[in-house]
C-alpha cells in the first residue's frame, strides 16, 4: 500500500465526515493531512472551541467505515483509525426478531430521517429504563407494543404499507445484518430498515443497509438477504452493539 493511501484515502483528499457531539449529528468537512498504513490525520472544517475525546467515533460519508478518534489534542487536527476490524462490531448472535424493510432508490445523506419517515411513519420511541429489575415488566410491555401495532395495522388496511414486515431467525451485529426476506434484492440495493430491539432503554433502531447478498432460500418466495449497515448514527449502532452482549448474556445464563 502507498504510504499515503489508506481505505481508499490519499493526502489532500476533501472528506464528508459525520459525528456526535453533545447529543447533535454533526455533518462537515474535513482534509487529510496525512495518511499512512498505522495513522490517518485529518483537519476538521468545524468550531476549534469543540472538544472530540478519545475514542468517539466519527464517519466518512461514501467509504462506509466507522473511525475512530486516536488523538484529539490539536484539534480540529484529529487522528483517526478505521474499526472494521473493530470485534465489537463484527460479533454476532442469532435471535427472533421483529423487521421492517422496505427498498429505497438511493441514500439521500442530507435527510435520512425523513427516508424513514416517509416509509414507517412517525418514529417509535418509548421512555428509557435503566433498572434491571424493571427488565420483567419492560418485555411485558414490548410485547404488548407489537400486538398493538399489529392490530393497528389491521385497522389500517386500506392504507398502502410503504414497507414489508418480518418475524424471523435473525443474524445481526454493530455492521450489519442476515434476514430472510419476501422480496429479491440485488446486489448494492439499498433497504430501510426499522429493527425491533428487545432492549430495556430502546424498542427499535432506524438504519439502511447496502444489500451484500442475496439468494433464494429452500422456501419458495423467499430469499436470504445479507446487508452492510451504511450511514448509521453512533447511539443506533451502539444500541445494536448492547442487544449484541445482552444476547449473548442471555445464552450463557440458559
Amino acid at each position: 500500500m502507498d504510504r499515503d493511501t489508506h481505505h481508499g484515502m490519499q493526502r489532500g483528499d476533501t472528506l464528508d465526515v459525520k459525528f456526535s457531539c453533545d447529543n447533535r449529528t454533526i455533518r462537515t468537512s474535513g482534509c487529510v493531512k496525512s495518511c499512512s498504513d498505522s495513522r490517518i490525520v485529518i483537519t476538521l472544517d468545524t468550531d476549534k472551541k469543540m472538544t472530540l475525546p478519545f475514542g468517539r467515533h466519527i464517519y466518512v460519508l461514501g467509504s462506509n467505515l466507522p473511525y475512530s478518534i486516536t488523538t484529539s489534542e490539536n484539534f480540529p487536527e484529529i487522528e483517526i483509525r478505521a474499526l472494521q476490524g473493530d470485534k465489537r462490531f463484527n460479533t454476532r448472535v442469532e435471535d427472533t426478531l421483529t423487521i421492517d424493510y422496505a427498498k429505497i432508490p438511493h441514500i439521500d445523506h442530507e435527510n435520512t430521517r425523513k427516508i424513514f419517515r416517509d416509509i414507517f411513519g412517525e418514529f417509535i420511541k418509548v421512555p428509557e429504563i435503566e433498572d434491571e429489575n424493571l427488565q420483567l415488566l419492560y418485555e411485558l410491555l414490548y410485547q404488548t407494543s407489537l400486538q398493538v401495532n399489529r392490530v393497528l395495522d389491521i385497522l389500517k388496511k386500506q392504507e398502502v404499507k410503504k414497507y414489508k414486515t418480518v418475524e424471523d431467525k435473525v443474524n445481526i451485529s454493530g455492521s450489519g445484518i442476515r434476514f430472510i426476506a419476501d422480496q429479491e434484492f440485488l446486489l448494492n440495493d439499498t433497504i430501510a430498515l426499522r429493527i425491533f430491539l428487545p432492549l430495556a432503554s430502546q424498542v427499535c433502531v432506524y438504519v439502511l443497509g447496502k444489500v451484500t447478498f442475496s439468494a433464494q432460500s429452500e422456501t419458495e418466495g423467499r430469499y436470504n438477504i445479507a446487508a452492510r449497515f451504511v450511514d448509521i448514527p453512533e447511539t443506533d449502532r451502539e444500541a445494536i452493539i448492547k442487544y449484541v452482549f445482552k444476547r449473548q448474556r442471555d445464552v450463557l445464563r440458559e
